[in-house]
């Protein structure tokens, strides 16, 4: 039987929890109606596309590589209102305001959490 332990928060296992809580938070904004933005598709699921290009960017994608994926998932609900390469970089540019603040909030809580340890191991 599996017997839980300590885990080691490397700063990879820190980006990838992250960069999920982000996709997370970001599928809930647009179900909620909040935070979802107003343009896109018009269909509410504008959030759901912007929060795939935060995960990559907290994943340390390129940008064309999140172009690259966004493109697979971008597909409008209304097809009389598509997204266009606009809707990406609106959603790159607020994807990288948000991974900037995400990544100083994670080294303030890292730093905490070293600080707590015996002998304030870094």
């Amino acid at each position: 039987m599996y017997q839980p332990g300590p885990v080691t928060a490397t700063p990879e296992l820190i980006a990838a929890i992250n960069a999920d809580l982000a996709d997370q938070r970001e599928r809930g904004r647009a179900a909620g109606g909040g935070g979802g933005g107003g343009g896109g598709d018009g269909g509410g699921h504008d959030g759901e596309v912007a929060a795939t290009v935060l995960g990559n960017i907290l994943r340390g994608l390129p940008k064309e590589e999140c172009y690259e994926r966004w493109c697979k998932i971008a597909t409008a609900h209304d097809p009389a209102w598509p997204f266009t390469g606009r809707d990406f970089e609106r959603h790159y540019r607020s994807a990288a305001r948000k991974a900037e603040q995400i990544r100083a909030e994670e080294q303030q809580v890292r730093a905490q959490w070293l600080g707590r340890l015996p002998g304030g191991i870094r």
